[in-house]
């Protein structure tokens, strides 16, 4: 999907209607009208959603109605209303001021009505979100976004012309026939589709129905009020009563006990003995910004009370970019069958839901699995005629309009999206880096940028100066070839470096790939332990302090990756290297002293047995992970999740083949999982042992190294490395074992304070473990607080067996990992 597909996916919204024989309008005692009104037709099992101006519509046969209406904050109303054939009954209603009685119980000391019942709902909750076994219905559904405003920045690095769309409502409009069959399974036709968004849309591809429930334990992704542990996650405050049809209905505030975007907050109105929902209007303040959500039950069949109008709202506000998206949605229900199993009547609290047979496991994630949705032929055809007998509410003039303009904006969306596809290299490419080609082009080309062609400064190479590019070569759907160089000038050393890498993707659906790569390059010691080369060149440049030490490796390398069952993958390689020590060229920096600048040799007390400079190598590695789920995109197999944690195995030999040749066999074992512990907590798991078996002397460049830093910023993970060990220092040539334990909470102390909570961020303690010949058993404790792939900040001690070794406060920084050269 391009770009721009991607962003109106975003935005859409829903179906729509025009004309009727039943139209009416909400107003208060001063005529003005009434946003937020619900209406329901009682013999037609009918809701309707008056738009903001309080009007509403509908097509019905004639005959007698009643027609109950609510709106929050006002008291709830019914007419009766006779529709005469061939004609078109106009109907009004004006709304007083809702009070809540508040009884005096809710004065008395102890603990607050809302809780009991809160208790009694929860405990029904299984009861209800089961009884309905078999269902029939219609939704109409509309949706509506606009877009306020985009940060200049987003629509340059995403070539999209942003101010094309903005401040321009789009629509979309569908009716539908829905049948449910309990628990879960869904089969959707859509009858009628119509959209405003300037791009091909699917009738089967537009935004869906809603489907969750406030009776299960997540509404909408949120935690509901009636989830099982409600009472853990929410406060209740009883805000009083009033009587409908001689049914008290109790309104129940909820609070959240955290200002946490997991929660809901608002109200929910419960009736009385039957402890079932009549109403609910929540809100919840996400990262993106408020969403409002109000739901509205009514007796679909005698004790049966099921939403009939639904809506949302969202104002998003992230990063520079305002949206306003607003979803609405009519239910008339046409056939219900409840579940046979329903226990007799008071007895319903005993309800457990009969346990699923089970079924066979399938591994793939097929988007929503209990949903099928079909499309009628004429879905994309229907005339204004269908359109109004249809149709629920009335389009204002802003959702006329759009579809007015919608012709004119979907020839510029056209140009727009055929500049995308057919990306042409421009002159300012040269400077700024560039791509020609696209998503759809059997080849494309892409290259670095001048201005971008100094990536890296260190004292054994001075500056790099030269250039990266990229040819791709689409042979089939699903398959890639690309062939990467890069060559660069050391200032310093006064040579070239380069490499190339030829690779082949193929078998999609087992995530194939060979490769075969070669250069001539300085390569760090620890190889990709390292430290970043833009956080040394840093540290280098301003400072005048080298972090890393560099050998010359002359080397060419073949290697496939495949998946031989789901979850089992195969690596192997082949690598003939030539290595050899370098020294320093330079000590230019623009603040440090030369003083400070070390000999460009690893930290390591023992020889590096440097003679052994040539590698014959091979390396076979198996990763498994039992019960691995998958998504397929695009014809190809991406690995989503799993309960189970991942196995890796590896063996590398070094053969001896004379002239100098490091021979070596070394085995290890990795496992490590990521636990979820809750909906705030998560465990983070890796455990690495390995060891050299019958080895002799070989070079100190192919011994177990380690993801070791020792400064204020790092770019390692507090996850799987250490922050206050010297690298290179603990290389081995024996064995080792290595353990990382990492809890962390999004509300484990810093967070709980009211100013901090919501925030996106998140705690953590960490612990890890290193043992080796040359440090028996080492140990780091820390906390640290950030967002986890991003940033972090830490306070680390650490233990070793000898008592205290050091403290140190650490920044990490795993993006740097991600600028730069990729050495290999």
């Amino acid at each position: 999907m391009n770009k721009i597909i991607l962003f109106f996916a975003g935005l859409l919204v829903f179906p729509s209607v025009y004309a009727q024989n039943l139209k009416g309008q909400v107003t208060d005692l001063s005529g003005n009208p009434v946003d937020g009104a619900y209406l329901y037709i009682t013999e037609t099992k009918q809701g309707l959603v008056c738009n903001e101006q309080g009007t509403f519509q509908s097509t019905l046969p004639a005959g007698e109605y009643l027609l109950q209406l609510q709106c929050l904050g006002y008291e709830s109303q019914s007419k009766k209303v006779v529709i005469p054939p061939k004609e078109t009954v106009v109907i009004s209603f004006r709304l007083l001021p809702k009070t809540f009685t508040l009884p005096e119980v809710v004065v008395r000391q102890g603990e607050d009505p809302a809780y009991e019942i809160m208790r009694q709902a929860i405990r029904k909750a299984p009861y209800y979100r089961s009884y309905i076994k078999e269902s029939h219905y219609e939704t109409y559904v509309k949706g509506s976004g606009k877009l306020l405003k985009m940060p200049k920045l987003a629509g340059t690095l995403s070539g999209i012309n942003f101010d094309l769309y903005k401040d321009k409502l789009f629509l979309q409009e569908s009716f539908s026939d829905i049948k449910f069959t309990a628990p879960d399974q869904y089969i959707q036709t859509v009858k009628a589709f119509s959209s405003t968004i300037p791009e091909d849309v699917d009738p089967k591809e537009s935004i869906g129905i809603a489907t969750s429930s406030l009776y299960e334990e997540k509404f909408a992704g949120f935690i509901s009020p009636l989830h099982p542990k409600a009472f853990s996650y929410y406060r209740f405050r009883y805000e009083g009563f009033t009587e409908e049809n001689g049914q008290v209905i109790n309104k129940i505030k909820i609070i959240p006990k955290l200002n946490d975007p997991n929660f809901l907050q608002g109200y929910i109105y419960i009736a009385d003995k039957e402890w079932n929902i009549r109403r609910a209007d929540l809100n919840a303040h996400t990262y993106a910004g408020d969403i409002d959500h109000q739901l509205i039950y009514n007796p679909v069949m005698e004790g049966v009370y099921l939403v009939t109008s639904y809506s949302t709202h969202l104002s998003a506000d992230l990063l520079g970019m305002k949206l306003n998206f607003n979803y609405e949605t009519s239910m008339k229900y046409l056939d219900i069958q409840l579940n046979d199993s329903l226990p007799a009547a008071g007895k319903e609290t005993a309800y457990l839901i009969p346990a699923t047979p089970p079924k066979k496991k399938s591994l793939e994630i097929k988007g929503r699995e209990n949903f099928t949705i079909y499309s009628d032929s004429t879905a994309t055809k229907r005339d204004s005629a269908y359109w109004a007998g249809i149709r629920k509410t009335v389009l204002n003039e802003e959702e006329i309009l759009s579809y007015e303009i919608k012709d004119s904006i979907a020839e510029i969306h056209k140009k727009e999206r055929k500049k995308e596809y057919d990306r042409r290299y421009r002159f300012s490419d040269i400077f700024l880096g560039g791509r020609a080609g696209g998503d759809s082009t059997r080849y494309y080309f892409q290259n670095d940028g001048l201005l971008f062609g100094v990536p890296e400064y260190n004292f054994v190479d001075g500056f790099w100066m030269g250039q990266g590019l990229e040819f791709g070569f689409r042979p089939r759907e699903h398959y890639l070839l690309t062939f990467k160089p890069y060559v660069y000038w050391t200032t310093a050393r006064e040579r070239l470096v380069w490499n190339t890498e030829i690779a082949y993707q193929y078998a999609p659906m087992s995530n194939g790939r060979i490769s075969v790569s070669g250069g001539s390059v300085s390569t760090d010691y620890s190889g990709n332990n390292g430290i970043a080369p833009i956080l040394n060149s840093l540290y280098s440049l301003l400072a005048g302090k080298n972090k890393a030490a560099f050998y010359q490796k002359d080397y060419l390398r073949a290697e496939n990756e495949i998946d031989l069952a789901n979850g089992l993958q195969l690596n192997t390689s082949v690598t003939l290297a030539k290595r050899k020590i370098l020294k320093n060229h330079t000590s230019y920096s623009l603040w440090g002293s030369k003083n400070d600048i070390r000999p460009n040799l690893p930290d390591f007390e023992e020889p590096l047995n440097e003679q052994f400079d040539n590698l014959y190598q091979y390396a076979i590695q198996l990763s498994y992970t039992p019960e691995y789920y998958y998504r397929v995109y695009k014809g190809k197999k991406q690995y989503a999740h799993s309960s189970y944690p991942t196995f890796t195995l590896r063996y590398q030999q070094g053969l001896d083949m004379g002239h100098e040749s490091s021979a070596f066999k070394q085995m290890e074992l990795t496992i490590q999982k990521n636990y979820s512990l809750g909906l705030f907590d998560r465990l983070i798991f890796r455990m690495n042992g390995g060891i050299f078996i019958d080895s002799k002397e070989f070079n100190y460049m192919d011994y177990k190294h380690f993801n070791l830093s020792n400064q204020l910023f790092t770019d390692k993970g507090f996850e799987t490395g250490y922050t206050l060990l010297d690298p290179y220092r603990y290389a081995t040539d024996d064995k080792w074992a290595q353990v990382f334990v990492t809890y962390q909470s999004d509300y484990l102390a810093l967070k709980r304070l009211p100013f901090l909570q919501g925030k996106l961020f998140n705690e953590a303690l960490h612990l890890n473990f290193l043992s080796t010949p040359a440090k028996k058993a080492y140990g780091e404790f820390g906390y640290s607080l950030g967002l986890s792939g991003l940033g972090r900040i830490g306070a680390f001690v650490s233990l070793d067996r000898q008592g205290y070794d050091r403290f140190g406060i650490r920044i990490s920084l795993p993006l740097l990992r991600s600028i730069g050269i990729n050495r290999k």
